[in-house]
């Protein structure tokens, strides 16, 4: 009788299965270890959207992204340009963006409404003559302003601005009319006489001033230190990617100091991003102070200077009916906002 063997062909079956097994818990592993390295990619370099309005003191952004600074630093960054810090401020709440550039009034603002201030990451410059109210030429002076119609963007640091315009020939708001209104409506507006001045800075400023028919009333020179541009970023974004946004302030100020060693290339970016013209653009930055890394210490570092800040700029919020609730003071006291490294 003829033995059939069935062993081998089953013992050859069972090493296929081994070897299949075996296959595919590799397969598996590196499947695996491939997302773990996908996913703390992700978690190290976030997509920051930052929110930018057309001023000046901003457009250092522009210059990091067209020299490729943000590249350089593996990050992934988009620019929205928006229309005004008001929009700004809006997109920001809305979680549209999760960086915005703005003044200590949109800061504290997105604070008030959401219980949880952002995170600033860097203070971009000081406000030395760029924030400007203007009026038509018959008006000489802030004193002549009494019961007149100033215009202002509701909703950001135009009306503080006038409070201490006001503040410093010993008026208030209730010796003038405030009048909220699209910046996009100022120039026009003035011109026909339906206001009589109006509060606003670079590029509006700018083209307001053409008229040989405006006159400045008060600038921001006169009150150095209080008018503060910073770039900030959602608090969860701060606290969970800190790297990112360090490498984010080290791009920007790299467009610092590019501009201070390359102006003329710089500024040549910065015309062609805001719709200014290089010598516009000059004028506009002759009337700030430009911070630079060397800075960000000395104005982030001392909580107490900035909550004091904060708590005046609250106080000229509360005259104008931009804050209500706990003063600034008690809110900054336990979620004051920090700075990116503190």
């Amino acid at each position: 009788m003829q033995s059939v063997s069935v062993r081998d062909p089953v013992v050859g079956n069972e090493r296929g299965r081994s070897s299949d097994s075996m296959l595919f818990v590799t397969l598996m592993f590196v499947i695996g270890a491939l997302v773990a390295v996908v996913l703390s990619l992700r978690g190290t370099t976030p997509d920051l959207r930052v929110g930018v309005n057309p001023w000046p003191g901003y457009a250092f952004l522009f210059v990091a992204e067209e020299k490729g600074y943000f590249a350089d630093e593996h990050l992934q960054v988009r620019l929205v340009e928006l229309s005004s810090l008001g929009d700004v401020r809006r997109a920001f709440e809305l979680q549209q963006i999760n960086m915005m550039t703005c003044t200590y009034v949109e800061l504290l603002m997105v604070g008030q409404a959401h219980g949880t201030p952002p995170r600033i990451v860097l203070c971009a410059d000081y406000s030395l003559g760029a924030d400007v109210l203007i009026s038509n030429s018959s008006i000489r002076s802030v004193e002549e302003l009494r019961g007149r119609r100033i215009a202002f963007e509701p909703g950001t640091l135009d009306a503080i601005v006038i409070c201490y315009a006001l503040q410093s020939h010993g008026m208030t708001t209730s010796d003038v009319k405030l009048v909220a209104m699209a910046s996009s409506q100022m120039a026009h507006a003035l011109r026909d006489g339906h206001i009589d001045a109006v509060q606003c800075y670079p590029p509006l400023s700018t083209e307001i001033l053409s008229d040989p028919g405006s006159r400045v009333l008060f600038d921001s020179s006169q009150i150095p230190g209080k008018v503060c541009d910073v770039i900030v970023a959602h608090s969860d974004l701060g606290r969970d990617h800190p790297a990112a946004l360090e490498a984010f302030s080290r791009a920007y100020f790299r467009a610092v100091e590019y501009y201070r060693q390359q102006p003329d290339e710089a500024l040549e970016i910065i015309a062609r991003r805001t719709g200014m013209t290089a010598a516009q653009v000059q004028d506009s930055l002759d009337c700030i102070r430009i911070l630079d890394a060397r800075d960000q210490c000395q104005l982030l570092g001392n909580p107490e200077q900035l909550e004091t800040t904060l708590a005046e700029t609250e106080r000229h919020m509360r005259a104008v009916g931009l804050w209500r609730g706990e003063h600034a003071a008690k809110a900054t006291e336990s979620k004051a906002p920090q700075p990116v490294g503190n």
